[in-house]
């Protein structure tokens, strides 16, 4: 069985970004939630950059890491239905695959919270979730751990603008 995860992140104030390929950005204040696959993930916090993601968990806390079963790519299963309901970044994440966008963000964290429960549950999905050092967890996920997982208000939609290439 192989996972995926979603990182929810606190963004604490809003900021220019560079974000590799995609150039820089405008993040607003707020909160994230990104998609991710668990194999082969390896860069983040204090490794050098490579995937979109790195570049947003530099400046944006981590307040929970869910982990999820599947056998099918985690962020192409939920982002067509979190693109219609969350703002989302385009390109963010998705150079492989058809998605708008893996990284979503809402200012209202109950609502994107709400949103996120009633997707997981629609898709049937068995998750783990983490608050209790988070960004510990999500070291050993970028370190290529949990390759394998035992069985054991007002939404805002649509497109933040495109990243400006430097």
């Amino acid at each position: 069985m192989n996972g995926g995860y979603i990182l929810v992140m606190e963004l604490g104030k809003g900021q220019e970004i560079r974000v590799g390929s995609l150039g820089r950005g405008y993040f607003p204040r707020g909160f994230y939630v990104y998609c991710g696959s668990v194999p082969g993930r390896r860069p983040g916090k204090g490794k050098k950059t490579r995937w979109h993601i790195d570049y947003l968990v530099e400046k944006a806390e981590i307040q929970e890491v869910i982990i999820c079963e599947t056998e099918e790519k985690l962020e192409c299963l939920l982002s067509p239905a979190l693109s219609r309901e969350l703002t989302y970044i385009p390109g963010f994440g998705s150079s492989d695959c058809d998605c708008r966008s893996h990284l979503f963000f809402c200012d209202d964290r109950e609502m994107m919270m709400e949103r996120l429960k009633v997707f997981i549950a629609r898709l049937g999905l068995t998750t783990e979730s983490h608050c209790v050092a988070p960004l510990s967890l999500w070291s050993y996920i970028r370190e290529g751990g949990l390759a394998y997982l035992g069985s054991s208000g007002e939404s805002t939609k649509g497109d933040t603008g495109r990243l400006s290439k430097d």
